[in-house]
């Protein structure tokens, strides 16, 4: 049986391109397309090119589904809402699997809804996870755009970075079918379709490359900011197996602006680790 698949996600960490990736499979409802670039402006850290997640779905279809910005957008995706969604589904009879993207947060009582109806949906949820700060670059430039957030400080991004990390990435990972790290569908994009049991597309990875060349360059305004905070995500993926409680973890990440903040503009992750390990 065909199904709807719902990406749900934060914002700023490329969630779109994981919902186009998904579509991508030839399992998948996708049409011959040139609007997939949307562009957001940061007067501070330069353009991130975002998707448009209404590039494969005409009036006929998003009509059908209720996709709109409300049902986009919301972070609680109502018991209704989900019924409309699944019931235009079934009425389009497109003969594929379809993927959409939502910011919805309320997974559990998603799942809730589709067991009750028996709705043809597979929730998919984000995590930044391992290695997120190979994309600190692109995430910056979505995260502080002029439509989003404003940047204070290296201490306050690194907080709400690592918060994110340490612990909404466990929340988000409950309850979902799927669930899928940054690094999964930008760099081991394979994986995804493995994991979903779906069919490959053959040249993804050509697209996720171009993606990130775009969305990943430097910041050379703020090109020491970037460098610490990846620094500290690299050192955090390596040292939170030393530290099994919550707030043994937390504790790590402010130690680890203490010394990332400190260290010298050639200090290596390696250098860094070892200097930890002695310090603290």
């Amino acid at each position: 049986m065909n199904r709807v698949y719902l990406v749900c996600t934060r914002a700023a960490i490329s969630g779109s391109s994981l919902a186009y990736i998904i579509n991508q499979s030839p399992d998948f409802y996708n049409v011959p397309h040139n609007n997939v670039w949307e562009e957001e402006a940061s007067d501070m850290f330069g353009t991130a090119y975002t998707i448009n997640d209404w590039w494969n779905l005409n009036d006929n279809i998003t009509s059908a589904l209720c996709y709109d910005q409300q049902i986009r957008n919301t972070e609680a995706i109502t018991e209704q809402q989900l019924v409309k969604l699944a019931n235009g589904y079934k009425e389009l009879e497109l003969g594929k699997n379809i993927c959409l993207f939502v910011h919805a947060r309320n997974i559990g009582q998603l799942k809730s809804y589709i067991l009750k109806h028996d709705l043809p949906i597979v929730l998919i949820s984000t995590l930044m996870g391992k290695k997120c700060g190979t994309f600190i670059n692109s995430w910056i430039k979505r995260e502080y755009s002029n439509e989003m957030n404003k940047f204070n400080d290296l201490f306050d991004t690194w907080e709400y970075l690592f918060t994110q990390r340490v612990s909404r990435d466990k929340e988000w990972a409950k309850n979902a079918d799927y669930t899928f790290t940054m690094y999964d569908w930008l760099v081991d994009t394979q994986k995804v379709y493995d994991k979903l049991n779906v069919a490959e597309n053959n040249s993804i990875n050509d697209w996720t490359t171009y993606y990130l060349k775009r969305n990943n360059s430097e910041v050379e305004s703020l090109k020491d900011t970037c460098k610490k905070l990846s620094t500290m995500l690299q050192l955090y993926d390596t040292l939170e197996s030393q530290h099994a409680e919550h707030h043994d973890k937390i504790t790590l990440c402010y130690n680890l602006f203490e010394l990332v903040h400190a260290s010298t503009e050639h200090a290596t992750v390696e250098s860094l680790q070892h200097q930890y390990n002695k310090t603290y």
